[in-house]
């Protein structure tokens, strides 16, 4: 080694320009390649391609696609002017094929449900709508209607049923659902949903998408439908552009508090500004390289890497600074810049590559982590480790060499042999020192039991200042009548239909436990008792009043989970949703109820009069 520095002293000495021209010709395509560099904050670069939750992952998407939501939400006093903004709005969307949008979602196409809005209620719902028809007839001839009477309607009723569209909506809780918009405030705000094909992963595509939403609402003008109409942009889109953007500016500002406190650092030390260029001229080229290393080995930096930049600089200035300040130590001892060199480069030079290999090899057994955000980091942070090492031993003696004084005068304070010596006459300092010390360590290692990983992901993001906070809180929070359930699905994977339907009544009988049905069969328990002639009816009513009961087949496979495990599946199910959602349950059944209760009506239909035809 100490010979090898001696040559590396000679080149320094007789082809420092050529190095440093050789340093600028290469330096062109590093930052080009380094400005390419982007950071890239989907999660799933943070795992290795194979890793079974990648790959299921990748399964889901190619299945069915991105699941996440593009939420918009437009407020203002004006009902009419907030729905003829989304409108206009939608068509603009709609109207963008370079958004990737798979559909927009604003008006909503009830008539089918509406049609069929029997076939969807419960069998409780049903036979009590049944119940409340009977007993208006019942009632209709008590006041003196000559209708005639069903063989089994001999109870009286105590009070008169209404049969009005919104009293049954209200009963059967059919106000709140089925909306033609989605809105909440009595439409003082309105929802907008659309589902992009890309998933919000993609933050590039999230900063794409919301940046062109943006500039679509400001050309359509909000305050041209309502002076105070205004646009909230919210879902994982939004929130991922808004982490892009504090990430940004958080790489940017920690990397220039790194540079200031680097340059204040040296010019107190060497009180010299051309210290200031003769160390970070060829760090922040040696950084630029491990850069150029990134985008050329992965083409971006993950999320943990992604301040690199600013770890590579403080850990690379100390092989410049103790290399240059023994430089300076031996300048002063010598009139010959290679001597001194030479004295530099075999000390302090081999300690301190001992030193940087050992901190780089450290790095890079990170490389062997499946987590690909530590070795990611781990394998950059090495080579620019190296960079800095290089630029340090070879780069910075020659940018030194080419600019420095012929003659340097002596600067007895610089020399080591001149300095403060050390003061030994109170080792009761020192003692009391190390006592402190000790307690210190002590019940930090008492503290560490209480160190816990932050598993929200949400809280990632940097703090927001208290100017911003106080702004978030104001702005008032989506409606969640509007928007509706925002957590996150699981989602189930089937090979078939027919195992769709297995696996979504499995899901559907322990919610169907949970909820107990308790609403539906209190409310028949409230109806005064009718007679009940047809054993059919009997038996349905007799059914829905009495325990939630579960099919043999779907009870065996329930069976066959451990009881603690569908415990907790029943504790955490608070919606279950497939294709069969859209499919009725015990069609025929319902069927007949409603066939019994069309008879009903159309038996009597032509002799009610008034209130009663109503």
């Amino acid at each position: 080694m100490p010979n090898l520095m001696a040559r590396l002293a000679e080149v320094i000495d007789k082809r420092a320009s050529r190095v440093l021209l050789v340093a600028l010709i290469l330096a062109v395509p590093v930052i080009l390649s380094t400005l390419n560099l982007k950071v890239d904050q989907n999660f799933r670069r943070l795992l290795p391609d194979d890793a079974p939750e990648v790959q299921r992952l990748k399964e889901t998407d190619k299945r069915i696609g991105n699941q996440s939501d593009l939420i918009i939400a437009i407020r203002s006093p004006d009902r009419e002017a907030n729905i003829k903004f989304g409108h206009q709005l939608t068509q603009a969307l709609e109207a963008r094929k370079d958004l990737d949008l798979r559909y927009v979602l604003f008006h909503l196409k009830t008539k089918f449900f509406e049609d069929n809005a029997l076939l969807y209620a419960s069998l409780a719902d049903l036979l009590d709508l049944r119940d409340r028809v009977r007993r208006r007839i019942k009632a209709a001839v008590k006041s003196g209607l000559d209708l005639g009477l069903d063989d089994d309607e001999d109870d009286t009723p105590k009070n008169e049923e209404s049969l009005s569209g919104d009293e049954l909506k209200k009963r059967y809780k059919l106000d709140k659902k089925l909306r033609e918009y989605m809105e909440a405030d009595e439409g003082k705000a309105v929802v907008i949903k659309a589902r992009p094909e890309v998933g919000n992963s993609d933050v590039a595509y999230s900063q794409k998408l919301t940046n062109a939403l943006e500039q679509i609402v400001k050309t359509i003008g909000p305050q041209t439908f309502h002076p105070e109409l205004s646009v909230q942009i919210e879902g994982s889109y939004a929130e991922n552009t808004r982490r892009v953007r504090n990430l940004q500016g958080a790489i940017i500002s920690g990397t220039a508090a790194c540079l200031l406190i680097l340059l204040l650092s040296i010019a107190l030390f060497f009180r010299s500004a051309k210290a200031i260029a003769w160390i970070l001229v060829p760090l922040l080229l040696s950084v630029t390289c491990a850069l150029s290393f990134a985008y050329l080995t992965f083409g971006h930096l993950n999320l943990v890497s992604a301040f690199i930049f600013a770890i590579l600089l403080g850990l690379g200035i100390d092989f410049g600074v103790h290399v240059l300040s023994r430089y300076r130590d031996e300048r002063a001892r010598t009139e010959s810049a290679k001597d001194a060199w030479t004295v530099a480069l075999s000390t302090t030079g081999i300690s301190t590559s001992a030193g940087a290999l050992s901190t780089a090899g450290s790095f890079l057994v990170l490389t062997l982590s499946d987590f690909q955000g530590f070795a990611q980091f781990g394998l950059v942070a090495s080579v620019g480790i190296v960079c800095a090492l290089i630029a340090a031993l070879l780069l910075m003696p020659s940018f030194v060499r080419v600019t420095e004084r012929k003659k340097v005068e002596n600067n007895a304070a610089a020399e080591l042999e001149t300095g403060p010596k050390a003061d030994t006459g109170r080792p009761q300092l020192a003692i009391a020192g190390l006592f402190i010390s000790i307690l210190c360590c002590v019940f930090a290692g008492t503290q560490l039991t209480k160190i816990e990983f932050e598993y929200d992901l949400s809280k990632l993001g940097s703090k927001p200042s208290k100017k911003k906070a106080s702004a978030e809180a104001e702005k008032p929070a989506l409606p969640e009548e509007a928007v509706g359930r925002k957590s996150a699905p699981g989602i189930i994977l089937t090979s078939s239909i027919a195992e769709t339907g297995l696996v979504h009544r499995q899901l559907k009988a322990l919610l169907d436990q949970k909820e107990s049905e308790k609403e539906d069969s209190e409310r028949l328990n409230q109806l005064e008792p009718l007679t009940e002639n047809r054993p059919f009816f009997r038996e349905l009513k007799a059914r829905v009043q009495g325990p939630v009961t579960i099919s043999p087949e779907i009870q065996a496979l329930l069976d066959q989970y451990p009881k603690a495990q569908l415990a907790l599946m029943k504790k955490r199910i608070s919606e279950v949703f497939s294709i069969y959602d859209y499919v009725p349950d015990e069609q025929s059944v319902k069927l007949k109820i409603i066939q019994d209760i069309r008879k009903r009506i159309d038996r009597k239909r032509r002799k009610f009069k008034g209130k009663d035809k109503e």
